[in-house]
């Protein structure tokens, strides 16, 4: 009896094949605070306050609740591309003992959780988290996501009002000296 090829690629898996990919498990409403911290030294911090984020390193500003909110989902949606190492000993081989950067997020019920980056290989890049011993690999291209600078960050707008209750505005040229 003959069966087709698609059900024999449908039972022939490997293990790395049914594992579940996520490399951080966050929702995104539970982050109450995020921290981007450089191999420079140099930190970004961002806390919620309410509905609004604020920046609170290295400035105090409003913070851009899109761009903070996109951050989290990109550290969210992250996922495994290669499973590397179950039982890290050296971390230095991956780059990671001194990491070129570290993501950590503070949830609403007082957990942390972090994210080290380590070094690329390809268009691939290193990764562990506090939560696992395991090192992964994910797309390199999540460097560029997650390298930011405050005025990333930064709430942009000039001048805030509600548009419904408008009923005028008026522009006022001063005059030149």
């Amino acid at each position: 009896s003959l069966i087709p090829a698609s059900t024999v690629d449908d039972l022939t898996k490997f293990v790395s094949d049914l594992r579940d990919r996520t490399v951080m498990a966050l929702k995104k409403p539970d982050v109450q605070k995020l921290r981007l911290k450089y191999a420079s030294g140099e930190a970004i911090i961002c806390e919620k306050m309410g509905f609004e984020w604020k920046l609170v390193k290295p400035i105090n500003a409003k913070a851009d609740r899109t761009a903070v909110e996109e951050l989290i989902a990109d550290l969210a949606d992250m996922k495994a591309d290669r499973f590397i190492d179950e039982d890290v000993d050296d971390l230095s081989v991956y780059g990671l003992s001194q990491p070129r950067m570290e993501v950590t997020v503070s949830l609403d019920d007082g957990k942390e959780q972090s994210l080290m980056v380590g070094k690329e290989e390809g268009d691939l890049v290193y990764v562990k988290t506090d939560q696992s011993k395991s090192v992964f690999m994910v797309d390199a291209k999540i460097m560029d996501k997650l390298t930011k600078q405050p005025s990333d960050l930064r709430d942009k707008t000039v001048m805030e009002f509600d548009r419904e209750i408008v009923d005028k505005v008026a522009l006022k040229k001063s005059r030149s000296i």
